[in-house]
C-alpha cells in the first residue's frame, strides 16, 4: 500500500490500493483475529466474576467491531468475491490458528 493509501480513510480503500492477494490475507487475518478474541472471551468467562463478564464482553465486542469496520468490511467492499459463508469462516479460522500454532 502506498503512503497515500495508508492515509486514506478505511472506507476509501479500493482495488486500486489493494491487490486481491493482499485483500485475501487481510480478510483471513481479520477472521482469525475475531475468532481468537471470541475464543479468549469464552475461556476468560470461566475465571471472571459474573459482575465483570459484561464489561469484558463489551470490550471484546468493541475490538471485534473495529476489526470488521477497519479491515474486513473495506476488504469485502473492494473485493466482494472474498465474502465468505459460515463454513468458509470456520475453515479460515481453523487454518490460521493451526498456522500460528505450528
Amino acid at each position: 500500500m502506498t503512503l497515500a493509501a495508508a492515509q486514506m480513510p478505511t472506507h476509501a480503500i479500493t482495488r486500486l490500493t489493494l491487490t486481491l492477494e493482499a485483500a485475501r490475507s487481510l480478510r483471513d487475518g481479520a477472521i482469525d483475529a475475531a475468532a481468537a478474541l471470541d475464543d479468549a472471551l469464552r475461556d476468560a468467562f470461566k475465571d471472571l466474576a459474573p459482575q465483570n463478564r459484561s464489561t469484558w464482553a463489551r470490550a471484546t465486542g468493541r475490538a471485534m467491531a473495529a476489526i470488521f469496520d477497519e479491515v474486513l468490511n473495506p476488504v469485502i467492499a473492494a473485493y466482494p468475491e472474498l465474502e465468505a459463508d459460515q463454513s468458509a469462516w470456520v475453515a479460515i479460522a481453523q487454518a490460521r490458528a493451526g498456522k500460528r500454532a505450528g
